[in-house]
């Protein structure tokens, strides 16, 4: 019972500094950094230093997609406090980082270096340094495809290839229509070529 009472404490805990960690992130003012606050400043954080201190924490390290962090915090916190086995979660914990952590570096690719964080910046720019932007979009582009392929558990190949054959057999029969309309066209042209020239004659 005390293990059980030790975890629920610290689920609770862990889902209080997810919610104020969320609030924080989202209210936080560039503006305000803790190395500039005066001791009378009017702080525009809900939460006052402790929004503007951790507000900055992850703004600085992955902008807003460190909005993932708290979310995390909220999960762990909740699967404490239900007494759930975390071995059965911790794929989504993985899985939100993850997608954070390429949203932050897609940011910086197209230029938001402001909202993508430190991590999201550095490693954008080593992927460009070494691959150029064309290299650099095309590995970003396979991550998100790779992220997808884990997330929802699809064949990208199996679907792509439905995909051909349907356009294929899509195809198939707007030609084989073509065809069909083509010919009903040149009878009925020729039976009134054949008219005309009985007419004719």
């Amino acid at each position: 019972m005390k293990k059980i009472f030790k975890k629920e404490i610290f689920g609770l805990f862990l889902l209080l500094i997810g919610l104020l960690s969320f609030i924080s992130i989202l209210g936080y003012d560039p503006s305000e950094q803790p190395s500039g606050l005066e001791k009378d400043e009017i702080i525009n954080s809900l939460l006052g230093y402790f929004g503007v201190y951790v507000g900055y924490a992850h703004y600085f390290m992955m902008g807003y997609c460190s909005l993932s962090i708290p979310a995390i915090l909220s999960i762990v916190g909740y699967i404490l406090f239900a007494n759930k086995s975390l071995k059965k979660y911790y794929q989504i914990i993985i899985y939100i980082y993850a997608f954070s952590l390429w949203l932050a570096i897609i940011l910086s690719y197209f230029g938001y270096s402001k909202i993508s964080g430190l991590l999201g910046v550095s490693i954008a720019t080593f992927l460009n340094d070494i691959f150029g932007s064309f290299g650099s979009g095309a590995i970003l582009f396979i991550l998100f495809i790779f992220l997808l392929i884990l997330v929802f558990k699809i064949s990208i190949y199996e679907n792509l290839s439905q995909f051909i054959n349907f356009l294929l057999r899509g195809s198939q029969s707007l030609f084989n229509q073509f065809i069909n309309f083509s010919k009903k066209i040149f009878i009925s042209f020729k039976k009134v070529f054949k008219k005309k020239t009985k007419s004719q004659s």
